[in-house]
């Protein structure tokens, strides 16, 4: 498996296990945020995470708490909280 990331124009290929291992932990923990939760936030996709081939992940470099998820199978698409240690990740990753 090889999980595609997109910075603007900048593209990094992570295939090594054990990256795909942390990632795969982070998307499992990706859910939408309640009606309570919601922040009405408009994010820039700075990044764009395309786990699969139906999963993408789009990230803004300036928010750490939040993300979109998106399941093109599922055809489904919310904000999620960021789970604990992606953002530091993908900040690792794009250097």
């Amino acid at each position: 498996m090889t999980i595609l990331i997109k910075i603007k124009i900048k593209k990094l290929n992570i295939d090594s296990p054990n990256d795909i291992k942390q990632l795969s932990g982070y998307v499992t923990k990706l859910k939408s945020l309640s009606a309570a939760e919601d922040v009405g936030l408009v994010l820039a996709h700075e990044i764009e995470i395309a786990y699969n081939d139906s999963i993408l992940i789009k990230i803004q470099l300036s928010q750490k708490k939040y993300c979109i998820y998106i399941n093109k199978d599922k055809n489904i698409s919310y904000l999620s909280k960021m789970p604990n240690g992606l953002y530091e990740w993908v900040e690792e990753k794009i250097k």
